[in-house]
């Protein structure tokens, strides 16, 4: 006998690659069950309904997506190395996983209440790690505490423009690659673009 866990991740990996493949509308639950070998009514018993298993197929997803932004919040490398990392990290997971990122991120919002939920709690739990990496960074160079706000805001923004980009990437998948795209994204949000335009840019420390 399979045990639980295990034959849950067989249903989620075959229901992750047909929904990249087709679309949520184009793949039904008896096909999914199928590819797993099991029966429809023991799919809906793991996961009550396909929305059910399309949010289930989002957190799957989101994982490593929180894994990389965590994974920023360094105290040991400098304040902009952590962001650096944390972008770079960021557009390499969305070019390695394309598919995944246009099924369950940019287009999940429409798939029903649980989806869009889901997804903005992700994006919640995302500012809030870009807040305390930029939050870290404002303390380490003097700033009151007292910017909280300002720094929610700050990362929001951030956020927002992270996605925007990757989303233009989909659609333009010949324009740039990962790095070139976190360098572009790290001249924006920490040089300024002001900065950009008197050409004083931010590279890499490998780069300067």
């Amino acid at each position: 006998m399979v045990p639980r866990r295990e034959r849950e991740r067989q249903m989620l990996e075959a229901a992750a690659q047909l929904f990249t493949q087709r679309g949520y509308d184009g793949v039904s639950m008896d096909e999914i069950a199928m590819r797993v070998g099991v029966t429809k009514p023991m799919l809906y018993a793991y996961f009550g309904s396909k929305e059910g298993l399309f949010v289930a197929c989002i957190e799957r997803a989101a994982e490593p997506v929180l894994d990389i932004v965590r994974e920023a919040i360094d105290p040991s490398v400098a304040p902009d190395e952590r962001l650096w990392r944390g972008l770079l990290a960021f557009f390499d997971f969305v070019d390695q996983h394309r598919d995944e990122w246009s099924t369950f991120f940019v287009g999940a919002s429409g798939r029903g209440e649980a989806a869009a939920a889901r997804i903005g709690a992700l994006r919640h739990e995302i500012r809030v790690a870009l807040t305390t990496l930029l939050g870290r960074t404002a303390a380490d160079a003097g700033v009151s505490p007292e910017l909280v706000t300002e720094i929610e805001a700050q990362a929001q923004a951030l956020m927002g423009a992270a996605e925007s980009v990757a989303e233009w990437w989909l659609r333009h998948p010949e324009e740039g690659t990962a790095q070139l795209h976190a360098l572009r994204l790290m001249n924006f949000a920490w040089m300024g673009y002001g900065d950009i335009l008197r050409g004083q840019l931010w590279l890499p420390p490998a780069q300067r």
